[in-house]
């Protein structure tokens, strides 16, 4: 008996131009690359002409460690996406 395992990459065009903050006003759901499809949610109401962000790191339970240490916050975006956050969440540290 062997193992095989299959690994998938996707590329969503839309999603790809969302940039980040620490408290996005947007976030995104889907079925898991099962059919193919990520939507792009609003978390709150969103007024004509501001920026849709979304949070990179955040989400469940990982959301609520990481918001209580916001230098921790700081660094996974600096490791896992090569840039210094400086959202207004950030800059009040």
């Amino acid at each position: 008996d062997r193992e095989v395992r299959v690994e998938c990459e996707c590329l969503f065009t839309m999603l790809a131009k969302v940039n980040h903050c620490c408290e996005g006003n947007a976030e995104v759901r889907g079925g898991g690359f099962v059919d193919d499809t990520m939507d792009l949610v609003a978390r709150r109401d969103i007024e004509a002409g501001e920026e849709i962000t979304i949070s990179y790191i955040m989400g469940g339970e990982k959301e609520k460690e990481e918001r209580r240490d916001k230098i921790k916050r700081r660094e996974a975006l600096r490791d896992q996406y090569c840039f210094v956050c400086n959202c207004h969440i950030c800059k009040s540290i």
